[in-house]
């Protein structure tokens, strides 16, 4: 079919209209309205949205994150700057600017069925992190370079960085009720995790010192918290191969998690520390010992626990927490 000019200059102002109209309706919804616009319905389609869904729409988060974000809250990639424990020593624990809050507890994550070409044991490198609401950017759940893998249980890390595989890259909405499973499937794996939201929460930042060093009465150990409202729900907090006690230069239990939310509430509230010696892989042969704290909006509370001849001091530190960063920023001028 021939067309003149006119004709493709009237088609070139048509579509020009419709782009503009296209664009003062985007213009005029709100972010959360924007974040939502499916890209299907804009014409940016790729091959990923089709083999591997859920890597597409957490590329197409990032972007959209940085385009309505990064300009206030800094890049994508940017931690939470607002480090443990900050208002545990707070003169004035009921003050405005320090609450009890809403909080998400990460119980576990793993990495459940893979597909082919991958096989265990898996090597994995890279982030898991939750957006922080406080000042949007991320606390980091676990985060390897390739230079330094975790082994999982034979390998998602190549020769070469351009063997290198993405094990699982996704984006996961939280739900307001819980405990939650969630099995997302990306194009090589499935990734399992459960989480919950909890309510009138303090923060519990928890250390270990050995006093006394001595055999591990097994051949592994494993150091967990839980709370009462949960408490067969149980995070590691370190797990570990030997009959020794894996320690840093000050004398203090190597932890790979070392804060947790507590709810501030009775009889409910209560922070469970567990020590477990494991022989074997059979987890009937255990010998356990088992601490339970109090909540406080503030301060500190201790307890000694010893097994075998190991003998250790766990400490609770234990904090409230803001709603914003202005408050955080506020708080340490106002009180400190």
């Amino acid at each position: 079919m021939m067309m003149g000019l006119g004709g493709l200059a009237d088609e070139a102002a048509e579509e020009a209209a419709r782009i503009g109209e296209k664009k003062n309706r985007r213009d005029n919804l709100s972010m959360d309205e924007m974040m939502a616009i499916p890209r299907e319905m804009l014409g940016e389609v790729p091959e990923e949205a089709n083999t591997d869904h859920n890597a597409y729409c957490a590329r197409v988060h990032r972007k959209d994150w940085d385009r309505l974000f990064a300009q206030h809250y800094g890049p994508f990639d940017q931690t939470m700057s607002i480090l443990a424990s900050r208002f545990t020593d707070l003169r004035r624990p009921n003050n405005r600017y320090a609450h009890k809050q809403e909080m998400l507890q990460i119980f576990w994550i793993k990495v459940g069925k893979i597909k082919k070409p991958l096989k265990w044991p898996l090597q994995v490198f890279g982030s898991i992190a939750v957006q922080d609401a406080v000042d949007r950017n991320r606390i980091m759940v676990f985060h390897r370079e390739r230079d330094s893998c975790q082994t999982l249980t034979k390998k998602a890390k190549g020769a070469t960085e351009s063997e290198d595989k993405d094990l699982s890259y996704l984006v996961v909405a939280s739900l307001p009720w819980g405990p939650s499973y969630r099995a997302e499937a990306s194009k090589l794996s499935t990734l399992e995790l459960t989480y919950v939201r909890m309510y009138n929460c303090v923060e519990a930042a928890i250390s270990v010192k050995v006093k006394k060093h001595g055999l591990w009465p097994g051949c592994r150990g494993l150091f967990t918290a839980s709370t009462t409202s949960f408490e067969n729900m149980e995070i590691s907090l370190l797990a570990f191969e030997g009959d020794r006690l894996p320690v840093d230069g000050s004398g203090r239990l190597e932890l790979s998690r070392r804060v947790v939310c507590v709810e501030l509430r009775q009889p409910e509230g209560k922070l469970v520390f567990s020590a477990k010696a494991l022989r074997g892989s059979d987890e009937k042969d255990v010998r356990r010992v088992r601490r339970t704290f109090t909540p406080k909006k503030v301060g500190k509370t201790k307890e000694n626990i010893k097994i075998g001849s190991c003998e250790m001091e766990v400490t609770v530190t234990w904090s409230l927490l803001p709603s914003c960063k202005f408050d955080y920023d506020s708080a340490f001028v106002r009180y400190y």
